[in-house]
């Protein structure tokens, strides 16, 4: 790294191998005009300063998304189901933590201006910073299999519902193969379309981060709607418990908590933030070119663009399988539920 390089790095401005390879560089003129504003938000009131900063963020929209798949959403639904508002207060407390790890991680990035892979090798024995990295890929690819399970799960339950044959004495039929495939494929195509975007300069990006915001809406417009239609059956002395903590992790009749009930609780902390978003998140702040000057705005982002989005998407989840009486109130781990019979919310 030549001088300059170093400075800058110091200083907090992005160096000109940050950021991701298959992203266009940052408009410097655009930047300069960034950082132009956000100083001049630092000054306004909460209100207008809170405007501004939501209108600018998006790293951490992408952890939102990351985290809002089939591992949350089942964890969500598994804990209503089985224990009502009991479980309320995991979620927020899992993703609490997330935040400040990645606020942390986030600090370190933005002040020193370079990728994380190569700042970590520096610092710590490169044989654990390999790991680290290894340990991102390995937890991506596994971590989609649940996605398209669930897909295809949902996909053959609702062509049984309408009749279709899809599974015989010994398993799935033909149909219910092609029924899957297909709906993974389609996901699948969907999906490479969209991350594609990402790097084919800015208005892929927009289209990109506004696919992440209409998906994430409809998710929360949709639990909102089943949670508003049967607001009569909410019971909110005890989802204010649930959210405090009140009946910490539940127990059953003879006052022991069950085993499958500890795995519940560490199902939903380890589906709220995972190894590999400490390696997209920095990544995707130094695809923006941020630095310094945006470790505000990073702590804003965090919480209005990943913290609040999960909180209220899990938590409607949680409340709508209590509402709707898909809870029976039984306290246990209703184990083997399939998606059709979370479904029944709506």
């Amino acid at each position: 790294m030549s001088q300059a390089e170093k400075t800058n790095a110091l200083q907090g401005a992005p160096r000109a191998d940050a950021g991701l390879p298959m992203s266009p560089k940052w408009d410097p003129e655009k930047l300069a005009a960034e950082k132009a504003e956000l100083q001049r938000l630092a000054s306004l009131p909460l209100g207008a300063r809170s405007l501004g900063y939501v209108k600018r963020t998006g790293p951490g929209l992408l952890q939102s998304a990351m985290t809002l798949g089939a591992g949350s959403a089942t964890a969500s639904v598994l804990a209503g189901a089985s224990f009502g508002y009991k479980l309320l207060w995991v979620q927020p407390l899992a993703m609490l933590l997330g935040v400040f790890m990645l606020g942390a991680l986030s600090n370190v990035v933005l002040t020193r201006g370079e990728r994380p892979y190569q700042s970590f090798g520096k610092q710590v024995w490169k044989p654990l910073v390999f790991l680290w990295a290894f340990g991102t890929v390995t937890a991506s690819v596994i971590w989609h299999f649940p996605q398209y399970g669930l897909v295809a799960g949902a996909a053959r339950d609702l062509a049984g519902s309408a009749g279709l044959t899809v599974a015989g004495e010994g398993g799935l039929t033909g149909a219910g193969y092609l029924v899957s495939f297909l709906a993974g494929a389609l996901i699948l195509a969907m999906n490479i379309t969209v991350v594609f975007n990402y790097g084919k300069g800015a208005k892929g990006v927009k289209i990109y981060e506004r696919f992440l915001r209409t998906m994430i809406a409809l998710v929360i417009f949709f639990f909102l709607l089943v949670c508003v239609l049967n607001i009569g059956n909410v019971n909110w002395v005890e989802l204010f418990k649930g959210f405090i903590g009140y009946y910490g992790i539940p127990k059953n009749a003879d006052g022991v908590v069950e085993t499958a009930t500890y795995l519940q609780v560490l199902g939903m902390l380890g589906a709220s933030v995972g190894v590999n978003m400490t390696f997209l998140y920095p990544y995707s702040l130094l695809a923006k070119g941020w630095g310094n000057e945006h470790k505000t705005l990073a702590r804003w982002d965090l919480g209005m663009t990943m913290f609040l989005p999960f909180v209220i998407v899990t938590s409607l989840i949680m409340v709508g399988m209590v509402a709707t009486g898909v809870y029976d109130g039984s306290d246990v781990v209703r184990s083997g539920m399939k998606p059709l019979e979370a479904a029944k919310a709506f």
